[in-house]
């Protein structure tokens, strides 16, 4: 064994020297991964053999990569590795338990971030939140002057969303039929301008009705002392 190491490796070393080494290394689509997660991924370097290098398991260590989605790796005789990937979009980022990530629209946890320099992405904060954060967007991309004044999707339970506008007000959102609770709570604002008032809160968890708190406790109460106002809403395709 120890002899056909030895010969193994004088190969190699012989053709290294005859110009089969690893020389150069080209890569595209470099945008997010750092310089040093690539290289220690890619394995190659001026002793290595391009006859011996195994490209698929190159590949594989590169797709292990967090900001990297494909890797392709090609030999170019004598001396040149390409290196060709994919990296994964920004999507959000996703706050929980004090930390705070880039994510994907997947959910990938692509790196630490700070709120600061993603500026142009939104917050989601909770469990879950990261993985459903696309599902919740796509049912709000009609919904302008929600996403224009979001501060933050809170995950809830891993169930449902919690909206938290500009102005402080909440909106509760319910497990499922989103859109049609979407589109309740439109047609109310356009008619009541519900969203331009002082309210703490606007719950659409109940299938037929919208519920809306007040900030003001002194404003929330009716005359019978109820501490909300119920509004009837056809918010979802059961009721």
């Amino acid at each position: 064994a120890r002899a056909y190491d030895a010969l193994t490796s004088g190969i190699e070393h012989l053709a290294v020297a005859a110009g089969f080494g690893v020389k150069r290394i080209t890569l595209n689509g470099q945008l997010h991964a750092t310089d040093a997660a690539i290289t220690a991924a890619l394995g190659a370097g001026p002793d290595t053999m391009m006859l011996g290098f195994d490209t698929d398991a190159a590949k594989a260590r590169l797709e292990a990569v967090p900001w990297i989605r494909h890797a392709q790796v090609m030999r170019l005789l004598p001396s040149t590795l390409q290196v060709v990937i994919e990296e994964r979009t920004p999507y959000a980022i996703w706050q929980n338990k004090g930390q705070t990530y880039v994510v994907d629209a997947e959910g990938v946890v692509l790196a630490p971030a700070l709120r600061e320099a993603h500026v142009g992405l939104p917050l989601v904060v909770g469990e879950g939140a990261g993985r459903n954060a696309a599902q919740l967007f796509d049912q709000l991309n009609s919904h302008d002057d929600l996403t224009q004044n979001l501060v933050a999707a809170i995950r809830v339970g891993d169930r449902r969303w919690t909206l938290k506008l500009v102005s402080g007000t909440e909106i509760m959102l319910p497990d499922d039929n989103v859109p049609e609770a979407l589109a309740s709570l439109e047609k109310l604002d356009s008619e009541k301008g519900v969203l331009k008032r002082d309210i703490a809160a606007v719950d659409l968890r109940l299938l037929d009705r919208i519920s809306v708190r007040l900030r003001a406790a002194e404003e929330a109460k009716t005359q019978d002392g109820t501490p909300q106002a119920d509004i009837p809403t056809a918010s979802t395709k059961a009721s």
